[in-house]
C-alpha cells in the first residue's frame, strides 16, 4: 500500500500540473519534481518480502473474510473541491430520497467537536507471484498490503484540526483497531481488510515477545470477548493472531513508517435487492485536512504533508458479493461472475448512487499548490495519492508513539 515510487502516471500528471502554472511558477515546480524523486529514493521506502508461510495464513483469511463495506470491499477514491462535494452529495440525497431511501451517519458527533482519525502504517509487505499461486490463489500477480493500528478521537472545533489537537477517545486509549488491509486478487480495485479491537499491550506481545501455544490461545479468548470484536469468529481471530506470529517469527520489523491524520465522516446507505432480497450497505467516507509524518533515521517522525483546506478525500465502500455473483464452477468451489451496469440499475436506489460515483470522478480535481509545493491527487488512491506525490514541509522532528 505504501508505496512510494514514482510510477510513469504520477511523473506525467505532475509535468501535466507544472504547465498549468504561471511561467515562474512552472521553473520551481521542474525544481521540485527533481526533489520529489530524490524523495522517493529515502530509506523509509523499504518493504518486506513476505515468506511462504506468511502467505499461506494471508490465503486462509481470504477465505475467511466475510464481504462487507469494511472488510471486503470495493473502493473508489477521488479528491474534489468541497464546494462541488456539497452540490454532488445533495443531489445523491435528493434522488434518493424519491426512492424514500436516506444517508445514515454512522459515527456518533459530539457537540462541539470535529471527529478525527488517527492511523500509524507499517511497511509494505509483498507477496510474490510464485509464493501466492503456490497458497492457492487463482491469480498469478503479485499481493501487496500492510498493517495498520488506528485510534480514534476528538478535537473542539473552536481549534484548528491538527494532531497536536486530538483529544485521544476512551476506547482507544490503551486499544487500537489493527488491521491487514491487502489488494483483493479476485475483484478489480477492492481490497481485503480483516481486523480486530486488541489492546496495545497484547499486540505488542504478540510482535515483540515469544508467546506458547498456551498464551496464544488466552490472547485469542481475550481479544473475542471484547465487545468491538463480537461478529468475529474463533477461526478469524486466530488467522489473524497467527498472521501476527508469522511475520515476527520471519523478523519482519512492525514499527510504524507513517502516520496519518484527519478529520472524518462516515455515511452509509441501505439498499435491497429485490432480486436476490438482500439488503446490503454501502459506506461513503469524507477526509478533510489531511496531514501525514514519515519516520526519520533518528526515530522521530516528520510531517510530509497538509492537506490543502478546501479539497476532500471522498470513498465510496461496495461490498464484494453485490458486484459479482457467486457461481458454482465444476473446477474449483466457486467462481465469481461480475454483474452488468443494467442489473446493479435495478436495485432501488443503485442507480443514483452509481451517478453519483461517476459525478465523484468528474469532479476530481488532479492537483493543486499547498504551502508551495505541487500535490497530485492521484483518482482510486486517496490520501495514499497525496502521500506517494509531496516532499518534506519541514524538517522538524516530532514525537509519535503508537
Amino acid at each position: 500500500m505504501l508505496n512510494w515510487m514514482l510510477d510513469k502516471k504520477s511523473s506525467i500528471s505532475l509535468l501535466i500540473a507544472s504547465l498549468l502554472i504561471t511561467t515562474s511558477s512552472q521553473v520551481w515546480a521542474k525544481n521540485q519534481c527533481s526533489q520529489l524523486f530524490v524523495a522517493a529514493k529515502e530509506p523509509y521506502q523499504e518493504y518486506y518480502q513476505a515468506k511462504q508461510s506468511t502467505t499461506d495464513i494471508l490465503f486462509k483469511i481470504f477465505k475467511k473474510t466475510t464481504s462487507n463495506p469494511t472488510n471486503r470491499r470495493q473502493e473508489s477514491k477521488n479528491t474534489v473541491k468541497g464546494i462541488d462535494y456539497n452540490s454532488v452529495y445533495q443531489n445523491l440525497v435528493t434522488k434518493l430520497a424519491i426512492e424514500g431511501i436516506t444517508v445514515g451517519i454512522r459515527d456518533a458527533i459530539t457537540a462541539g467537536y470535529y471527529n478525527v482519525t488517527k492511523t500509524f502504517y507499517s511497511r509494505q509487505i509483498r507477496f510474490s507471484p510464485s509464493m501466492v499461486q503456490k497458497a492457492g490463489f487463482s491469480t498469478h500477480k503479485e499481493i501487496r498490503g500492510v498493517i495498520r493500528q488506528r485510534k480514534y478521537g476528538l478535537v473542539k472545533t473552536d481549534q484548528k484540526i491538527a494532531l497536536k489537537n486530538m483529544i485521544v477517545s476512551d476506547f482507544t486509549q490503551e486499544y487500537s483497531f489493527y488491521e491487514f488491509k491487502f489488494k483483493d486478487p479476485e475483484f478489480e480495485n477492492s481490497v481485503l481488510k480483516p481486523r480486530a479491537y486488541i489492546a496495545d499491550l497484547t499486540y505488542k506481545r504478540l510482535v515483540r515477545e515469544k508467546i506458547s501455544n498456551e498464551d496464544k490461545n488466552q490472547i485469542i479468548l481475550d481479544i473475542l470477548k471484547l465487545k468491538p470484536n463480537k461478529s468475529l469468529t474463533v477461526d478469524e481471530v486466530t488467522t489473524f493472531v497467527d498472521l501476527l506470529l508469522s511475520l515476527k517469527d520471519a523478523e519482519f520489523n512492525f514499527d510504524p513508517v507513517l502516520v496519518s491524520f484527519y478529520n472524518r465522516t462516515s455515511k452509509s446507505v441501505r439498499f435491497m435487492n429485490d432480486k436476490t432480497k438482500d439488503i446490503f450497505e454501502v459506506q461513503i467516507t469524507e477526509d478533510s485536512f489531511v496531514s501525514a509524518y514519515r519516520q526519520t533515521q533518528n526515530q522521530k517522525f516528520e510531517p510530509v504533508l497538509a492537506h490543502n483546506d478546501d479539497t476532500v478525500v471522498i470513498e465510496t465502500k461496495v461490498p464484494v458479493d453485490q458486484l459479482y455473483l457467486k457461481l458454482p464452477d465444476a473446477r474449483a468451489d466457486y467462481i465469481y461472475q461480475k454483474q452488468s451496469i443494467k442489473d446493479l440499475e435495478l436495485v432501488p436506489g443503485f442507480k443514483a448512487f452509481l451517478e453519483f460515483k461517476a459525478d465523484l470522478a468528474n469532479s476530481h480535481v488532479e492537483s493543486a499548490i499547498v504551502n508551495n509545493h505541487v500535490i497530485i491527487y492521484q483518482a482510486n488512491k486517496g490520501k495514499k495519492g497525496l502521500l506517494q506525490s509531496v516532499n518534506a514541509f519541514s524538517t522538524e522532528n516530532i514525537s509519535l508513539t503508537p
